[in-house]
This record gives C-alpha cells, structure tokens and sequence, in this order.
C-alpha cells in the first residue's frame, strides 16, 4: 500500500489506498484495519446518444438517462448531465467506449468504480491540464454540458451532484448515480 490523500464522503483523510489485481479498490479511512471497499463489480451499459445541443459524445462524460428516443429500441438512450436552472443532473454515470460509425452514437456508460482516461481525455471534460487533481471531489459542472469541476455550483437554482474523487489523474473513483442537491 501507498499512503496518499482519501477522501471519504467530502472529507479529505490521510490514509492507505490501493487497487488489488482483481481492481477492488480499498480505500483507507484513517486506520489500515478498517477499510471502506469501493464496489467490486463493475457496471457499465451500452445507450444511444442524443444530446441537447449539436454536441458530440466524449470519454469522461456525464450522462443521465431520458424518457424518449427517437428511434426507440433495446437499449436506453443518454444525454450530457446539466447542473443548471431545470436541468437534467441526475448523472448516471460516465461515457467509457463511443461507436460513432452509425447516424446516432452509441456510448457505453460505466456507473461504478474506477474510470481510467489519459490526462488529456480528463482536461477535455474537466477543463483542466494534466488530468484530474489527485484527491479532489469532482462535480457534474454548470457550465459544461456533461462536464466535471471540482468546484460546486454555487448560483441559486443550480444543481450540485459529486460525481467522484480523483484518485491520480488518470483516474477517477465514482460515487454515481449521483444525488443532486439543488441550491436555494
């Protein structure tokens, strides 16, 4: 194990962290003895992809499902997480693999676990360089479509829904679905 900065719920603990070879994630919560285990399943699912906005799919993305599709079919249909004034930040998860070769992507979302994406995938979502801030909580953002911040929306009227915590800057540990908030 390697001593790094954990954060549990939205405190930030000093402690022990590692990812075994069957990546279950044990993180620490101050004492070696008693640790919290993330999820040892992984979810994912593969959704059709129509966004609000003439905006293409990217890795890293928040999604959340919507009622109706235009071509209704087996799989569910997905769209970029909005954390402002009446949008849609019930975030599901986040788009890991896109198949853009037909008319409408398909996407396929992981809902829980570790996101492994290069640095430059994370900058594209999360507006940063270098990838994600090690031990920062990351949000859905209010000003990104589907996007990530480590800042909460703030304004009244937004939404505020903690996606996950980075736990390098390739990777991000996921606490969706996401329960927003919205602020008053």
């Amino acid at each position: 194990m390697s001593d790094i900065t954990i954060v549990a719920g939205r405190t930030a603990i000093p402690g022990p962290a590692m990812v075994t070879t069957d990546q279950e994630t044990i993180l620490g919560n101050g004492t070696q003895g008693d640790p919290i285990r993330a999820p040892s399943t992984q979810d994912v699912f593969d959704a059709s992809f129509v966004p609000d906005l003439p905006l293409e799919p990217r890795l890293g993305m928040v999604v959340t499902l919507i009622d109706e599709a235009p071509d209704p079919g087996p799989s569910p249909t997905v769209k970029p997480a909005d954390a402002g004034v009446d949008g849609a930040p019930q975030g599901v998860g986040l788009i890991v693999e896109i198949d853009d070769s037909m008319p409408v992507p398909t996407v396929t979302v992981q809902t829980s676990r570790i996101v492994q994406l290069t640095t430059g995938q994370w900058d594209a979502v999360a507006g940063g360089r270098d990838g994600l801030t090690p031990a920062a909580v990351y949000y859905l953002s209010a000003t990104s479509l589907g996007g990530l911040t480590t800042t909460p929306p703030a304004s009244s009227g937004m939404s505020v829904a903690q996606i996950g915590v980075a736990l390098n800057a390739s990777s991000l540990l996921l606490s969706t679905p996401a329960t927003p908030r919205q602020n008053a």
